[in-house]
């Protein structure tokens, strides 16, 4: 992904001001990234220290152009030996060798988060298909499920929502299901409610479609635009899922009401009664949107797919009279301006995907970024709240990267959340 323009300079031609790259790999050099605007001189007497006689420089990147060439260079310049001799650049490969350490943990957080979300999943169906049958322990289990999460949302308040990498791209429907119910709880705990009012959010939520296993598979995966009477039969499944759940043994009002009344809209224009603002439970207005959302990011048509960042606009824009605006409002900061799942380019040049917000500054969230010369499992995690010269230019879809990019950033698969527990890493 270079530019067209990208050209070879030599170290002794470069000042303040040009934006480079370095050609070698990242755990080569003591520079946080190999793409950077040069800020002072040291930092070319570093490169000129670590033998490095040359660099690409990129114009349209940078304040200003090199030095003018006015001599050739008769003899190569002398090269000191010991990369770590001078104490500056001994400081920076330490700060280097702490960073590395740093994303290390990172790492092993995010694998940690995985194995716990494939567990998790990996029970899901299952589950479900017990309850279809009334199975009163198969409630209770999903009672254990939606309380672990619980529990991470308010046992650790750095707890937070973020990507998870998964592969399999089938049983959609669970991995939809969990998400909403992840989503759902997220919101719990930013409306404060209490840890019984999270569990049976979480329960109405992981349960919200539960009602869809009543419809036959031809109906609910037939394209738009449906009959009447199609649309009839598919507009039953909240109260399918009210009866199914009830033979389960669900027994709160809030969960069974949530479940029934997740697809009305707060302008009225719902189903199935058509209800108006506050008199829509308000479980069911969390679930209507998370699920609304969740719905516009993993479409099943790849052309229909939006980004996470296009589905909050588009949700914003297009949606905002079917939701609850102000809970909208709590859901858009919640999950930042450029949600986890988003591909974003940088101001440095560099291409990464959101893997968790910043609550504290929407703006700078943590990436995983691209980088062909590491593995994909060590990738480089660029928390960008520690990097105030670099911002995020503009949000991008993944039909716009390289097959490469894609594939290494995991951009072509389904956005899937699940909860971290917070680090003071």
């Amino acid at each position: 992904m270079k530019p067209d323009n990208m050209q070879r300079i030599r170290i002794d031609l470069l000042q303040p001001g040009v934006f480079v790259q370095l050609t070698g790999k990242w755990f080569s050099h003591p520079f946080v990234f190999n793409k950077f605007k040069i800020k002072n001189w040291n930092q070319i007497e570093i490169l000129e220290k670590l033998g490095v006689k040359e660099v690409m420089w990129i114009p349209e990147k940078s304040d200003c152009w090199p030095r003018e060439d006015t001599e050739k260079k008769s003899a190569e310049p002398e090269l000191v030996s010991a990369r770590e001799d001078d104490p500056y650049v001994a400081l920076m490969w330490r700060i280097k060798k702490e960073q590395m350490e740093h994303l290390k943990q990172i790492h092993e957080n995010l694998q940690q988060c995985t194995r716990n979300y494939d567990r998790v999943v990996k029970n899901v169906p299952q589950l479900m298909k017990k309850v279809m049958t009334g199975s009163k322990e198969a409630v209770a289990s999903a009672r254990e499920t939606v309380g672990e999460m619980v529990n991470t949302f308010l046992g650790d308040s750095n707890a937070i929502v973020h990507l998870i990498n998964i592969k399999e791209k089938d049983e959609g429907i669970y991995h939809h299901s969990l998400n909403v119910s992840v989503l759902a709880i997220m919101m719990g705990k930013k409306l404060k409610m209490t840890a019984s009012e999270m569990y049976e959010l979480g329960i109405a939520a992981l349960f919200h479609d539960i009602g869809k296993n009543q419809i036959e598979k031809k109906i609910l995966k037939k394209k738009p635009p449906l009959t009447k009477a199609e649309q009839s039969v598919i507009q039953r499944h909240p109260q399918y899922g009210v009866e199914i759940l009830t033979k389960g043994g669900v027994r709160d009002p809030a969960t069974l009401r949530a479940v029934a009344d997740h697809h009305e809209h707060w302008n009225g224009t719902g189903y199935p009664s058509g209800m108006k603002g506050d008199q829509i439970n308000k479980f069911a207005r969390i679930i209507y949107m998370v699920d609304c959302y969740d719905n516009l990011c993993n479409n099943p048509d790849p052309g229909q797919k939006m980004t996470p960042y296009e589905a909050l606009s588009f949700m914003y824009t297009k949606m905002k009279n079917h939701v609850d605006i102000e809970l909208f409002s709590i859901f858009i900061r919640s999950m930042g301006i450029y949600p986890p799942g988003t591909v974003v380019a940088l101001s440095n040049g560099e291409i990464g995907i959101v893997i968790t917000i910043n609550p504290n500054n929407p703006l700078k969230p943590s990436l995983l970024l691209y980088d062909s010369s590491i593995p994909r499992e060590e990738a480089l995690i660029c928390e960008m709240e520690e990097h105030e010269d670099i911002a995020i230019e503009k949000s991008m879809h993944s039909e716009e990267l390289p097959e490469t990019v894609r594939t290494y950033l995991n951009a072509t698969s389904s956005v899937t959340y699940f909860m971290e527990k917070g680090t003071n890493t």
